[in-house]
C-alpha cells in the first residue's frame, strides 16, 4: 500500500498551511497504518483514507487550528490543540477514528485504566 501523497494530506488542511513539509506527518501516519490498522479486515482503500486523515492531524496538531481570520489588517489567530485527548485533539484524528469501521484508533486513543484503594 502506498503512503498519501502531500497534495492528498493538503487538499483537507486549511488554507495557509501551504509552506508546511508533511513528510515527517505523512509517514507517522504509515507507521501507524502499517503497524496497527494492517490486517484488521479494513480495506486498504479505507486504510489509505485513514492514512490521509492522521497525516493532517499530525500537521495541524503541529502548526495549530486556525480559530479566526480577519482580512482587513490581516489577523490570523491558531491555538494549539490539547495533545493529551490524543487523536480527538483535532477534527482530522476525529474523522480517521469516525472511518476506522475496527475500533483499532478509537481503542489506542483511550486512557489506560488506572485501579486505587477506597479507605
Amino acid at each position: 500500500m502506498s503512503s498519501p501523497t502531500p497534495e492528498q494530506v493538503r487538499n483537507i488542511l486549511p488554507p495557509g498551511s501551504d509552506d508546511v513539509s508533511l513528510d515527517l506527518f505523512i509517514l507517522n501516519a504509515r507507521i501507524i497504518a502499517a503497524e496497527d490498522l494492517e490486517g484488521t479486515g479494513m480495506s486498504p482503500e479505507r486504510i489509505s483514507l485513514i492514512e490521509i486523515y492522521l497525516a493532517a492531524h499530525f500537521a495541524i496538531i503541529s502548526i495549530g487550528e486556525l480559530t479566526m481570520k480577519k482580512i482587513g489588517d490581516a489577523t490570523d489567530d491558531y491555538v494549539k490543540v490539547r495533545l493529551y485527548d490524543g487523536f480527538r485533539s483535532s477534527t482530522f484524528g476525529q474523522q480517521a477514528i469516525a472511518i476506522d469501521s475496527s475500533g483499532t484508533l478509537r481503542r489506542t486513543n483511550q486512557a489506560p485504566a488506572s485501579f486505587g484503594l477506597l479507605t
